[in-house]
């Protein structure tokens, strides 16, 4: 796979946490067990490829990572996924 080639980078790792924190919940909802596999990967092989390399913003983004992964932050719907269903300014003018 090309992607196995790349090298794990701290933009990855933060654009990736960034990813799952706002699709995660539609993906795992979606998906399920394949979405569990894709999680499974990136523990086992993502965050220790970033471990190695041992800088302090790498220590960040893993432990972003690793929380995400061990907290099952998946689980929980994200803040403004839906829009509100009413207008707060309707309120305003009444």
């Amino acid at each position: 796979m090309f992607l196995n080639a790349l090298p794990a980078t701290t933009a990855t790792a933060y654009a990736l946490h960034a990813f799952l924190k706002m699709a995660g919940f539609a993906l795992h909802k979606k998906y399920g067990s394949q979405f569990l596999k894709i999680l499974d990967v990136i523990s086992r092989c993502l965050l220790p490829a970033l471990k190695e390399q041992g800088s302090k913003l790498q220590t960040e983004a893993v432990n972003n990572l690793q929380n995400y992964l061990n907290d099952k932050i998946y689980l929980e719907e994200p803040e403004g996924q839906y829009l509100a269903q009413q207008l707060l300014s309707k309120e305003l003018f009444m």
